[in-house]
């Protein structure tokens, strides 16, 4: 075999080669880091999006709670007046119906007092069921349950000579009012009262 001698030339072009493959795979790294760099910024960036939105979401949720409140609370004082108003005419018209109950008549004015006393009676029903239909509630307590000043105002008290009716009701004059579980307004009642007089 004969000995090849190498040549310088072909030292030189491999050694390019090799500078040349080291130059690229540099270069591959180099644009590798910056790809990382760059789905890591993307990464912060949805990141931060994220909880942008969620204090975003979080407070779109506190403004449309204060909304609704303001809205309810609105409602209220609009409503509150049309229905005390509604209740003042129920009642007006179930009190004028027991004063005329209570005074004899002819026949004839007994006759018109009759047809008059329906049509009130339908009437102060529309207004009750008016009522209900829209969240007002009537209540009214029996004879001989326990006086409530939460609930109940009296508005008549009768005396009694027995300790053990002292602010028990007597009856009730007219329906209590809840709206909303709140009272709208207190039942009317009369109540027993015992004086403990002792001569």
């Amino acid at each position: 075999m004969e000995n090849q001698e190498i040549q310088p030339e072909t030292i030189e072009q491999e050694e390019m080669q090799y500078e040349s493959i080291n130059e690229d795979d540099a270069s591959v790294l180099e644009r590798l880091a910056a790809i990382e760099d760059e789905l890591k910024r993307g990464n912060q960036l949805f990141e931060s999006k994220l909880l942008n939105d969620a204090a975003k979401d979080e407070i779109i949720a506190k403004l449309h709670k204060e909304l609704q409140g303001y809205k309810d609370d609105m409602l209220r004082k609009i409503l509150k007046p049309v229905f005390m108003d509604m209740i003042m005419l129920a009642d007006n018209m179930k009190s004028l119906v027991s004063r005329y109950e209570e005074t004899p008549e002819t026949d004839a004015v007994l006759e018109k007092y009759q047809k008059l006393r329906k049509e009130f009676l339908k009437v102060g029903s529309h207004i009750d069921d008016f009522l209900y239909n829209h969240g007002v509630e009537a209540y009214s307590a029996n004879a001989g349950d326990d006086f409530n000043p939460r609930t109940q105002q009296a508005k008549k008290n009768t005396d009694t000579g027995n300790p053990d009716e002292h602010k028990k009701i007597v009856s009730s004059l007219s329906a209590g009012y809840t709206w909303d579980e709140q009272i709208l307004r207190k039942e009317n009642v009369q109540v027993n009262i015992f004086q403990n007089v002792s001569l």
